[in-house]
């Protein structure tokens, strides 16, 4: 990977698209502040796409057929959350990828999120509420 530059997007084409699947984990509901109409929560953002640059044939390296790298070595997507509260929008770098051979990669950071969220206590205390986060 001495070549390698993590700041070019992965694409062998000005013109192609790089295809990026994202999904998310909730794994805590920190808060919903009803005042600030504030949504908190704790994640697992799960990112995967293809980087032609970083494939390899495992026969040629005994066989490897996963490596693991810190998240900075590799180009990594700008995912914004749109509607977010306080302009903070990070994600744990020091969490490594997984690199398979065909250049595919894997990302798991977790994350602290806080969003907007329209509340409503018309019905309090029997409310309930729709929070969405939403992502480009």
């Amino acid at each position: 990977m001495h070549s390698y530059n993590p700041h070019l997007r992965p694409a062998e084409r000005d013109a192609d698209v790089v295809n990026v699947s994202l999904k998310l984990t909730l794994t805590n509901l920190i808060s919903l502040n009803e005042r600030e109409e504030a949504l908190t929560t704790n994640v697992w953002i799960e990112m995967q796409w293809c980087d032609y640059r970083l494939r390899w044939d495992p026969q040629d390296y005994e066989g490897l057929w996963v490596l693991r790298v810190p998240s900075t070595m590799v180009w990594r997507p700008d995912v914004v959350l749109e509607n977010n509260v306080d302009g903070v929008f990070e994600v744990a770098l020091y969490c490594n990828v997984l690199v398979s051979p065909d250049g595919c990669v894997y990302w798991l950071p977790p994350a602290i999120f806080r969003s907007s969220c329209p509340v409503s206590v018309t019905y309090f205390p029997f409310d309930w509420q729709n929070c969405s986060l939403i992502f480009q």
